[in-house]
């Protein structure tokens, strides 16, 4: 049966500190302090002479900092203590806890259906099944844990348990080398039971620890000989992931996965596929060495954890499962891993605003925000300054562009991230001008203070929408992103036609929105308009098709670059205006806001041409990103503010720049 961890935690609290007693009645540590609650570690193999253990109130467990090797919670101590399985311990903590709990007929196996136990005929001994394993560095004390019996003709009987305790289904293994020609098999399955696709160990394992998953049998016993007693094997060889299925419910209860496959191309095959399965937001995969190298310098192929243990010892073992890597998502490249592209001759970036702030207050968790604009108004300086803004304010950020490389993306967000006083000024090579790169100082800064906060969707991967929206799930889960962001929504393979395109951009729309309030997040689109009128501000009749999505979504922002007509005005004959002349380089509409201001109202802002980004003021021209530590002033720049100065509309804020082309 399945226990659920709600419950278990339920107990625990209930006991509160009594935990740390029951632990330390059952295990007796040595350098006891009942007042500091640390101790010397009571993991087995562990010679700790200095108390490396300490007790977490918030936990209910000990931690040791010193081999690092796990948690030891109450329902952990009763196991190592007495050798009870897990459901065995979690009867005894919620007797402690005087809690009841319907734990049903123990020793009943659930299938619902009538099923064919196996038989199996013990030895009297276990004296060859000692002697075989313990070549293989296995100890009579692990092979006695596991419960591994011998049969009658000296064979290793792996037994494999239900969560019930209910032995269904026994695996037979040669004790000694196999005889070619007299042996028909080394390992098969004991005749005459139904076959159950369940891992081998599982009702020994502590669901609120992490859980190991290994290839074999005797690769779990080396684990569990290493003193990691939270380890299974799977049943069937590596191609057999069955059991996914069998004890999915199970598996749902862990936080944390380990991996330890062969070390084959079949055994790394083997760890890709369970990462997707199980989530790669939790699966870490353990990566063993290739080769044991011998002390006359012969070299000899490592196949897996248990041949790890026989070559380079337990400390060997413990050292690579300490140092198991992330699973990785095949669909996403770390930011600070895209390489440097020389974009001086691509503008365009953004920085925060203060009147649009005090519009719209924040950008939501758990918010769709629609933005659009005709082509040229600024839509990706726009969200250069979201990107950065995010990650600076510690919310980590997924990036898609469906037009721009990582490279081009990258670079947009590095000048954004620079600012002033992180570019440098040079002559074009051809013609008069001049053009600004990213320092490379400020570039390897930028890259070390957001290296694993700001991620993008990798551009080699196709834009199909499934494989997109799997892949913000998996960032989400896996890196905590908070912030999402799809340029745009055009480029992303709808899988539609031309009948139902329509439908599935509406479909698709109503899923971040559904994504954003599922994993409080939040998720920002861009959506281009219908064919319009480019010399005109946009209202929401100007995006086509998706008019329900628009309803649903929290906001709609349209970008509009004011033109060089709006710059002048126009007079009437008297003289008096009759529109007035528009300052600014861009004007925020705000369409829709159902947080704050409804929609109506209206932000403008100025462009720098050097830093590339949108500004509201000096200081949000200024602003230095917290890779930046320096004291800077503007007269400090080898090239200076040399746009006219201008008057924001409050008329106490001074501004400079004029946009370009192409902003």
């Amino acid at each position: 049966m399945n226990i659920e961890p709600e419950k278990i935690q339920e107990a625990k609290e209930r006991l509160g500190d009594r935990n740390a007693d029951i632990i330390v009645d059952l295990l007796h540590p040595e350098q006891y302090d009942s007042r500091r609650r640390v101790c010397c570690c009571m993991w087995p193999d562990h010679d700790d002479n200095h108390p490396s253990m300490s007790y977490n109130p918030k936990t209910y467990s000990f931690h040791c900092f010193s081999c690092g090797r796990g948690d030891i919670d109450i329902i952990q101590a009763y196991m190592m203590a007495q050798g009870c399985t897990f459901i065995e311990a979690c009867k005894q903590l919620f007797e402690a806890a005087d809690m009841p709990y319907d734990f049903g007929e123990q020793g009943v196996h659930t299938l619902g259906r009538k099923y064919q136990y196996p038989k199996p005929k013990y030895s009297k001994t276990k004296d060859r099944v000692y002697d075989y394993w313990s070549k293989r560095c296995i100890s009579p004390a692990t092979i006695d844990y596991l419960d591994i019996a011998e049969d009658e003709e000296g064979n290793t009987l792996f037994q494999y348990y239900d969560l019930n305790d209910v032995l269904v289904n026994v695996k037979v293994r040669l004790s000694r080398q196999f005889r070619k020609g007299q042996d028909h098999s080394k390992i098969w399955h004991l005749p005459g039971a139904d076959h159950v696709d369940i891992l081998y160990n599982i009702n020994r394992i502590n669901t609120t620890q992490p859980l190991i998953i290994t290839s074999g049998e005797g690769d779990c016993a080396a684990c569990i000989e290493c003193g990691f007693p939270n380890t299974v094997s799977i049943n069937g060889g590596d191609q057999n992931l069955h059991w996914i299925g069998e004890c999915w419910d199970w598996l749902s209860h862990f936080e944390e996965i380990i991996l330890i496959p062969d070390n084959d191309e079949s055994g790394r095959k083997f760890a890709r596929d369970v990462s997707t399965r199980l989530g790669e937001y939790r699966v870490k995969t353990v990566v063993l060495p290739k080769f044991h190298t011998k002390e006359n310098g012969e070299k000899v192929s490592v196949k897996d954890v248990n041949e790890l243990l026989f070559y380079e010892g337990k400390e060997a073992v413990r050292d690579a499962i300490r140092d198991a890597k992330d699973a990785e998502i095949p669909s996403v490249v770390d930011y600070a891993d895209v390489k440097k592209f020389d974009m001086s001759d691509v503008e365009g970036f953004i920085t925060h605003f203060a009147d649009l702030d005090d519009a719209l207050q924040k950008f939501y968790m758990g918010s769709t925000t629609l933005i659009t604009g005709a082509p040229g108004s600024g839509k990706t300086s726009f969200l250069s300054t979201i990107i950065c803004q995010s990650v600076e304010q510690g919310f980590p950020t997924f990036v898609y562009s469906g037009e721009l490389s990582n490279e081009s993306l990258k670079s947009w967000v590095d000048f954004c991230h620079a600012g002033r006083f992180g570019i440098a000024e040079y002559d074009k090579p051809y013609g008069a001008g001049k053009v600004y790169k990213v320092r490379r100082d400020a570039f390897d800064a930028i890259n070390r203070t957001y290296k694993g906060q700001l991620f993008f969707y990798k551009d080699s991967i196709d834009q199909k929408v499934s494989n997109l929206m799997s892949t913000a799930e998996s960032v989400v889960r896996k890196y905590g992103v908070k912030t999402l962001v799809f340029d745009n929504m055009t480029s992303v393979d709808l899988e539609n036609n031309d009948d139902n395109k329509w439908q599935k951009q509406e479909e698709f729309i109503r899923d971040i929105i559904s994504f954003s309030k599922r994993w409080n997040v939040c998720c920002i689109v861009v959506l281009h308009p219908k064919k319009m009128d480019m010399n005109r501000r946009m209202s929401l009749y100007d995006l086509s098709g998706v008019s329900a999505s628009i309803n649903l979504s929290h906001r709609v922002l349209s970008l509009y670059r004011v033109s060089k007509k709006d710059k002048q005005g126009v007079r009437k004959q008297n003289g008096d205006w009759l529109t007035k002349p528009i300052d600014y380089d861009v004007i925020i509409d705000i369409l829709k806001d159902r947080y704050g201001s409804g929609g109506g109202r209206d932000v403008g802002l100025f462009y720098d041409i050097p830093s590339k980004r949108f500004y509201d003021s000096t200081e949000t021209l200024a602003y230095q990103y917290k890779w930046d530590t320096k004291d800077h002033s503007f007269e400090d720049l080898p090239y200076g503010l040399s746009t006219p100065d201008r008057i924001h509309y409050e008329e106490n804020r001074e501004v400079f720049g004029t946009i370009p082309s192409g902003c």
